[in-house]
């Protein structure tokens, strides 16, 4: 279980690692996704995360994104019905150390 959860980590540390750098050399996101933002009934500034359904899959999203950074081989339709409503509207995830215990419940 630590080495799955320390992989999880290194996935995710790199995965963010990659967004960040992309999203620096390509200058500010697109309209679109500035929209979904704003639209959003959430303040994005208060989250990193987002652990959401994505094609029927977990997906986490940064919090300002409508692109997944990793999308899990879990169905959420196996997931317990109160699980599946919220990941049908997003759990939202403050840091990297509720990320991983949220994901471990989930993935377990």
């Amino acid at each position: 279980m630590g080495k799955t959860f320390a992989y999880i980590g290194c996935v995710l540390m790199v995965l963010i690692t990659a967004a960040f750098a992309a999203a620096f050399f390509t200058g500010q996101a697109g309209a679109d996704e500035q929209a979904l933002v704003a639209e959003s009934s959430v303040p994005v500034g208060d989250y990193q995360y987002v652990l959401k359904d994505y094609g029927g899959k977990l997906a986490v999203f940064e919090a300002n994104s409508v692109t997944p950074d990793i999308v899990f081989n879990v169905y959420t339709k196996n997931l317990p019905e109160f699980d599946v409503k919220e990941l049908k509207s997003g759990v939202y995830v403050r840091d990297s150390e509720e990320l991983g215990r949220l994901i471990e419940d989930y993935i377990s």
